[in-house]
């Protein structure tokens, strides 16, 4: 009867109160400024995960060389937009000790597993569409 009593007490109508920050006006928000990678340097590091990738079997079984790449330049948009070009390159292009520290291989791969999830998707998509479309004799051989 005590227990069913202080349960019941327990469940009696307590309310959270909610501190909620002020309404701001969003023209005072600033956005950050988008870093920008040498365009020729973007393309090296791309082809260079590229290559890295691809040379994992089973990688390379489960994409097709033209999703890899799309997953590959996913990735590389996302370091972009994380780092500037040469702590990128220092950090998980050529680290110093020969690998990466387990907190960069941690963001490594949830960077890539992030990109590969949402490449295996749409290839799945363009798989089911490929298939739909009725076949032509010239797309036969």
């Amino acid at each position: 009867m005590v227990l069913m009593t202080s349960i019941g007490y327990g469940c009696i109508k307590h309310e959270a109160k909610i501190d909620t920050p002020p309404d701001t006006d969003n023209a005072t928000v600033e956005a950050s400024p988008v870093r920008q990678w040498d365009p020729v340097r973007k393309e090296f590091w791309t082809a260079m995960l590229f290559t890295q990738l691809s040379n994992i079997s089973g990688i390379r079984t489960r994409f097709v060389p033209k999703h890899l790449h799309l997953m590959v330049r996913c990735a590389i948009d996302e370091y972009e937009r994380r780092y500037e070009l040469d702590q990128f390159v220092e950090v998980f292009g050529a680290p110093p000790t020969g690998g990466l520290s387990p907190d960069n291989a941690r963001i490594s791969y949830d960077i890539t597993f992030q990109c590969s999830q949402r490449q295996m998707f749409l290839q799945q998509q363009d798989f089911q569409r490929q298939q739909l479309k009725p076949l032509d004799l010239k797309d036969s051989i």
